[in-house]
């Protein structure tokens, strides 16, 4: 029963990368890009899909519990995670959902 119930969610899973990265976000925003601000506060992102790079569909969180979305205010924000070289800058929506931006990597250095 073990074996089918796993493979049942296998086929029907379409989350079957989530996780949760930690990041660090810029203490600032912009309206139009983010790259500029320095990354200085921590937070959690829930992502959705495979990779390092965060990505339209995740979200971000104050705490590793994921009880308190972050509130983006629909502004860029830059965003890191941690395991990545890369930041990017992210337009994250009021319920801490990154709306637009994903492909807004930042040449400045991590």
């Amino acid at each position: 029963m073990l074996w089918k119930y796993k493979k049942c969610y296998q086929e029907t899973n379409e989350d079957s990368y989530t996780s949760l990265q930690l990041g660090l976000i810029s203490s600032e925003s912009n309206t139009i890009d983010a790259c500029p601000y320095e990354l200085e506060d921590v937070v959690y992102i829930l992502k959705v899909g495979p990779g390092n790079i965060v990505s339209v569909g995740d979200r971000v969180y104050l705490d590793n519990l994921m009880t308190t979305n972050f509130v983006g205010d629909n502004d860029y924000w830059r965003l890191n995670i941690q395991s990545s070289i890369y930041s990017v800058s992210v337009k994250i929506d009021s319920l801490g959902y990154i709306t637009s931006g994903e492909n807004l990597i930042c040449i400045i250095p991590v």
